[in-house]
């Protein structure tokens, strides 16, 4: 059997089963969908902000070179290297250094003629500093200072300087000895302080900036250990903005679609609510509870191939499968499971327990119409032509234990089955009575539906 139910059946029972729940969400959708749309399309929001009209923009920056005073097999005597992670002091003991300061202006008022002056004074540090930072002790020479007046927007304001690393070598050593101790981590630092003055887009303009590239000497070699320049925008007007915010994009998208989808989900409602194409049949209801239970028993039940249900002496048919199933969890078996959702629990050898849907192909001709009452009990059957009870006379149902018991099965008393040779002495005839009726005994029938 095929317990997939197919999708359209499960979204039928599931807006059956939840019908209200349904149309509450879907006019509570449509109601904030609609809010949401008119929020995003209707009306609009507003913020103001600063935008920066004009600006000064200042950097400074470190050039390092170094003249080769003595050959080599690896650079010439007179040449100068550029830019390099190393330096080596006997063959270039002397290191250029130029330093550079500029601005420029942007925005509206970038054309007015500035008036600026810079000047600035750069200066050899050497120190020895403590794990804390702490100065132990300090030396420090002029190396250089320029000045430049009505400096322009993007013209250079260049200081170039030396430093001799032979002599700083010897300077650390000098102060050591007369310390008599190496104490500390030794620095040295060219730093070159500018300060800059005038008029700038019709404001005054005051600032210092410092700005130093560290170098670490140890004979025979020495380096640049990165520059620490400077890169400031400053604004010099700004303007109050006003802008309409715009909604994010899931609400300028998705409210009108989910107003769209609440509309039509309202509307397909009413349409299939008046064609009463959601409510389910007994025989849709009865196979999507059956599916349920299937998949809740699936650990008690085999599929398998049923053998013919003639050869049981006694069948009992069982209202329910979760029945079937308690039955197989008391005696210790399994359910067996054909192809046309027939369910079968072997009791015994002769005795089977069988349930079948009554959307099952089998279900009227195994039972015959036979079924049971809405309380689950047996129903009461009439036999044909003798007023009796189906089972043996009376009007009570018979008990349903009384089948399993093993001497009742050999009981001849009110047996009715023809097949039980023991249950009956058949009259020892000739080869020409044989063919005779053997219940007429030879009479004709009389309508008499007594048996002597």
């Amino acid at each position: 059997m095929n317990d997939e139910i197919p999708l359209t059946l499960r979204l039928r029972r599931l807006v059956s089963d939840w019908f209200p729940a349904v149309v509450v969400g879907l006019v509570v959708l449509t109601l904030l969908a609609g809010v949401g749309t008119y929020g995003a399309h209707a009306s609009t929001e507003y913020e103001t902000e600063e935008v920066v009209v004009s600006s000064l923009n200042e950097s400074t920056e470190f050039e390092h070179s170094a003249l080769v005073r003595n050959d080599s097999t690896v650079w010439s005597e007179g040449e100068t290297v550029r830019e390099r992670p190393l330096y080596y002091m006997r063959l270039m003991p002397v290191l250029d250094a130029n330093y550079t300061y500029a601005y420029d202006l942007s925005g509206e008022d970038g054309d007015r003629d500035p008036e600026v002056t810079a000047r600035t004074e750069a200066r050899l540090l050497v120190r020895a500093v403590n794990e804390d930072g702490e100065t132990l002790w300090r030396d420090v020479r002029p190396l250089a200072s320029e000045t430049s007046g009505s400096l322009a927007p993007g013209e250079a304001h260049e200081v170039s300087l030396s430093v001799n690393t032979t002599r700083v070598a010897r300077r650390i050593f000098r102060v050591e000895s007369d310390l008599g101790a190496q104490v500390g981590d030794v620095q040295v630092v060219v730093r070159a302080r500018t300060s800059v003055n005038g008029s700038v887009a019709g404001q005054d303009l005051s600032r210092e900036h410092e700005s130093s590239l560290p170098l670490v000497v140890r004979p025979p070699t020495y380096r640049v250990d990165g520059a620490q320049t400077v890169a400031a925008g400053t604004p010099l007007r700004t303007d109050t903005v006003r802008e309409a915010v715009q909604p994010p994009l899931l609400t300028r998208v998705g409210a009108p679609v989910g107003l769209l989808a609440g509309l039509l989900g309202l509307a397909g409602l009413a349409y299939a609510s008046r064609r009463d194409l959601i409510e389910l049949s007994e025989a849709e209801r009865e196979r999507c509870l059956l599916a349920e239970k299937r998949k809740q028993f699936n650990d008690w039940i085999t599929r398998g191939e049923i053998p013919g249900i003639d050869q049981y002496q006694t069948v009992v048919k069982v209202s329910s499968l979760s029945g079937l199933v308690d039955l197989a969890i008391d005696t210790n078996n399994r359910v067996i499971e054909d192809d046309n959702a027939f369910y079968v629990l072997r009791g015994r050898e002769d005795v089977a327990y069988v349930y079948a849907p009554s959307t099952s192909a089998v279900h009227s001709w195994l039972f015959g119409g036979f079924d049971f009452e809405d309380d689950g009990s047996f129903p009461e059957v009439e036999a044909a032509g003798n007023g009796g009870d189906a089972f043996g006379g009376g009007t009570e149902a018979p008990d349903v234990e009384s089948l399993f018991d093993d001497d009742g099965f050999g009981d001849t008393e009110g047996a009715d089955r023809g097949d039980d040779a023991d249950a009956f002495e058949w009259p020892e005839e000739d080869d020409e009575a044989a063919g005779d009726d053997l219940w007429s005994g030879g009479t004709e029938d009389t309508g008499d539906d007594s048996r002597e």
